[in-house]
């Protein structure tokens, strides 16, 4: 998993 994601999971464009 990417630091990124795990930093910024807010970045995921599934949540609304």
């Amino acid at each position: 998993v990417p630091a990124a994601v795990v930093q910024a999971p807010f970045f995921t464009p599934n949540l609304p």
